[in-house]
């Protein structure tokens, strides 16, 4: 869809044409900017309050790499590994933050920047040698999607987080009616109903109370969300939440320094 006053600029107008990839996912891949230094793209007039960053990278094989920043936030991700199937399957994710040395970098064709706020945001595109003779970047494309519920409190990955803290999220669909939440210490238990806190729950609860939580313990949290089922009676579910993290604050040793009378 059209999203009225949306912009983009490129600082570097260099495209290059890749021919035979023009069905369905693979047309994005057809088309590249073709970055061999620093290249920022501005985007403006984002009408969402937080949304993700999708920036897709044409595989140009595992000796080289790019480099993708929004804000102090960078990711490294080296080809090797294709590019995606018309079908939509072959999207491989680096979540790599680390620049290693030639192939020490994670191989993927995109990385994602989560809960990012702001009407405006600028990514810039970069290079590294993983071994090739030319630094090159084939940079496909980008999107950014809008987060319909995210976390409020704790944020997403939070050390030390108070014990008596309960969790907090806001909904920025209004089309979500209802819906699920899961938690627990055990990643395995996401989208499990043991792990099921809340269910059917109203949209308007936008807070729960978890008890007091365990000292140095890392916590799972998820959300699903239930639409009005507009081709028959009652909800359908239609968004599986991501899966957020936090880590309690570790327990602090009481040491008794009164001498004995």
């Amino acid at each position: 869809a059209v999203v009225p006053g949306f912009t983009a600029t490129i600082s570097n107008n260099n495209f290059l044409s890749r021919d035979g990839n023009d069905e369905n996912d693979q047309a994005m891949y057809s088309d590249v900017v073709d970055v061999t230094g620093s290249v920022t793209i501005n985007v403006s007039n984002i009408p969402y309050t937080v949304y993700d960053v999708y920036v897709y990278m044409r595989d140009d094989g595992s000796a080289r790499g790019g480099s993708f920043t929004i804000g102090e936030t960078t990711y490294y991700a080296r080809g090797g590994l294709g590019i995606p199937l018309s079908d939509g399957t072959g999207y491989i994710l680096s979540s790599d933050t680390l620049l290693g040395i030639g192939t020490d970098v994670d191989q993927g064709n995109y990385v994602r920047f989560t809960n990012i706020s702001g009407s405006d945001v600028t990514i810039t595109l970069g290079v590294f040698n993983a071994g090739d003779s030319v630094t090159r970047n084939k940079v496909a494309g980008f999107q950014i999607a809008e987060k319909r519920i995210y976390p409020v409190a704790p944020a997403e990955g939070a050390p030390n987080v108070d014990i008596d803290q309960d969790l907090q999220w806001s909904v920025s669909d209004p089309n979500i009616a209802y819906i699920d939440l899961y938690f627990g210490t055990d990643p395995n238990w996401i989208g499990d109903p043991s792990a099921k806190k809340l269910s059917m729950e109203s949209v308007s609860t936008v807070t729960y109370e978890p008890g007091t939580l365990s000292y140095g313990t890392r916590y799972y949290w998820q959300i699903d969300a239930y639409e009005p089922n507009n081709l028959g009676s009652g909800y359908i579910k239609t968004l599986e939440g991501d899966v957020w993290t936090f880590t309690t604050v570790p327990a602090q040793a009481v040491i008794d320094s009164f001498d004995s009378v």
